[in-house]
């Protein structure tokens, strides 16, 4: 289960690249593409960079003009995604 105390990583067979704002992830194991618009790629690039998404939280915050409650159920569900697409696992 997702928390606010999780660090996370991505998966070895995910390849990213970064065009303009936005970020395609490319899972090699199952040959598919995923498009990350420009709030997802900010989210994205917080998240790998390795801090635990309390920090990830605090930075989003700093960003945008959003309540933290709001902010944290939105990005353990973008985080659920990713998880369950394959892109992302739980560094421990």
């Amino acid at each position: 289960m997702v928390t606010l105390d999780s660090r996370l990583k991505p998966i070895d067979t995910v390849f990213v690249q970064k065009i303009d704002d936005e970020i395609v992830l490319f899972d090699s194991k199952n040959e598919l593409y995923y498009g990350l618009d420009s709030i997802g790629s900010i989210m994205w690039e917080a998240i790998v960079e390795g801090d635990e998404l309390l920090l990830v939280q605090k930075k989003l915050l700093d960003k945008f003009d959003i309540e933290s409650k709001i902010l944290e159920r939105d990005l353990i569900v973008f985080v659920e995604k990713l998880i369950d697409n394959n892109l992302l696992k739980e560094k421990y």
